[in-house]
């Protein structure tokens, strides 16, 4: 009998392959988290870089974008529809892919944004392949929504002033005020601080 300890477990695996090919058992009790129960089969498993893509805009015109963001979080919210989240194994469990890490945003004040990144890791059951998988993700691509091509023109009795304090030069599209901030009976309420929720 022969111990051997490798690294690499969590990368690509090249200590466990350095060692099996060094020694090349006939057998191998591999150590994992199974509660000392004998585990006769390993769960496949995938990972997944997702970049999403929008049209960026400013948020007082977002009928004529496309949050990339929005996009992502949809994907997300489905990843237990897929058809393999029903794939029971009774040795691994039920199969999912999971999204781990999520970076989206712009630091542009306002504006929607033009691009999301997801990283998403998954468990397959036997039965199920790697490329099984990458196609039922692909079914969940985001859908490009439509954008709004109608022009918003602000009645001449309601525009707003440039020297107004709810004018905003980011509120024109298209050469035709966009109204936002506005309504027949004034300015709109709007936050004084950056709100703060946690869940």
């Amino acid at each position: 009998m022969t111990v051997g300890f490798t690294v690499d477990e969590e990368g690509d695996g090249t200590g466990s392959l350095a060692l099996a090919r060094t020694l090349n058992p006939r057998y191998a009790l591999v150590l994992e988290g199974t509660g000392l129960d004998l585990a006769v089969t390993e769960a496949g498993h995938l990972d997944v870089q997702v970049v999403v893509r929008g049209t960026s805009v400013h948020t007082g015109a977002f009928e004529h974008g496309d949050s990339a963001l929005e996009k992502a979080a949809h994907l997300v919210t489905e990843l237990n529809r897929l058809p393999l989240a029903g794939h029971f194994d009774s040795m691994i469990g039920r199969s999912a892919i999971n999204a781990i890490s999520f970076h989206s945003g712009t630091s542009e004040l306002n504006a929607l944004p033009d691009r999301a990144e997801l990283y998403l890791v998954g468990r397959l059951g036997r039965g199920l392949s790697v490329r099984q998988a990458l196609d039922q993700l692909r079914t969940r691509r985001p859908e490009d929504r439509p954008r709004d091509k109608r022009t918003y023109r602000c009645p001449a009795d309601r525009a707003v002033r440039p020297d107004h304090p709810g004018h905003s030069d980011q509120a024109v599209a298209g050469g035709s005020l966009i109204q936002t901030s506005v309504n027949p009976g004034g300015i709109q309420e709007t936050t004084p601080k950056l709100n703060a929720l946690r869940f």
